[in-house]
């Protein structure tokens, strides 16, 4: 399996809009991506701008076709939406744990 976090800083005041837009970006995933295991998104409490996203993938081939497919589709519509080289990704390497369907 391939981890991965995602931390999105969003512009005050587009919240609604870019919340509009990750729903469809994850129901579009979960429709064509079959090698997507998660795609989650959650907003952090009391930071309404902050939206962290935790992916799973079957493997780094799976990531790499998401990166490729839908997302580079959904980034000229988020992207505006985004604070400016706010965006952090980070690779996890899972050392222990579940997860359950």
């Amino acid at each position: 399996m391939f981890t991965v976090l995602a931390t999105l800083k969003l512009q005050p005041g587009k919240e609604e809009e870019a919340e509009a837009v990750l729903q469809e970006l994850a129901a579009r995933v979960e429709a064509e991506e079959p090698g997507t295991l998660a795609y989650i998104f959650h907003r952090v409490q009391n930071e309404p701008t902050r939206i962290v996203v935790f992916e799973v993938y079957r493997d780094e081939g799976a990531f790499d076709a998401h990166r490729r497919g839908v997302l580079r589709e959904f980034l000229g519509r988020l992207g505006p939406l985004l604070d400016s080289g706010s965006t952090k990704i980070e690779v996890l390497e899972r050392i222990a744990g579940f997860q359950r369907s």
